[in-house]
């Protein structure tokens, strides 16, 4: 479905909120601008060893989207294991949504999540996920070291490159009645 934007004019349809993060001026050009729009990203760095076998991070997603998770130790020869949960306040095996493990340096993975709040674990891939749960691990030495953790949003929306040569307006979203936040959003076309 869409909106008329005029009277037998062209029909937009709504596909989501996108928060501006910048606009610049197209060097040599007083009417081309780049606008970029802003993703959510979050990094985490951390230890894994013997006395620290499990490593817990939380974030809070504002709103579903698609997230790649790129955790690294900087050596393939290690197995990395990755377990997101649900945060419910309780966490427990019913809250796993997905456990990764891999010895690709670094590794990415990709989750649709809903708004909320989640629980990110580290640790050597072979851990169990009730081990995870206890904080528990035989399998540090696995990692044994440092660890980079990113989590960020995956680019749904790139500004149309047909007819403006990927500047401008084309593929935003703008909210045609500014006197109330919940508008309705179109896309520029």
């Amino acid at each position: 479905g869409g909106q008329p934007s005029v009277d037998n004019g062209t029909t937009v349809r709504s596909v989501g909120l996108h928060t501006v993060g910048a606009v610049t001026q197209v060097a040599g050009s007083e009417k081309l601008w780049r606008v970029e729009r802003e993703r959510y990203r979050v990094a985490f760095s951390g230890q894994i060893d013997e006395s620290n076998p499990v490593q817990l991070h939380s974030i809070e997603v504002p709103v579903g989207q698609t997230l790649r998770f790129r955790l690294s130790t900087g050596s393939s020869s290690q197995a990395k294991g990755l377990w997101v949960f649900r945060d419910d306040g309780a966490l427990g095996d019913a809250d796993l949504i997905k456990k990764w493990s891999s010895y690709a340096e670094p590794f990415d993975n990709e989750q649709v999540l809903a708004e909320g709040r989640y629980i990110l674990a580290v640790s050597g891939a072979s851990t169990s996920t009730a081990d995870v749960l206890l904080g528990s691990s035989n399998f540090a030495y696995q990692i044994n070291g440092g660890y980079s953790l990113q989590v960020e949003q995956l680019p749904a929306w790139t500004p149309s490159t047909a007819s403006n040569g990927g500047y401008g307006l084309q593929g935003m979203l703008v909210d045609l009645d500014a006197s109330e936040d919940a508008g309705q959003l179109y896309t520029v076309v």
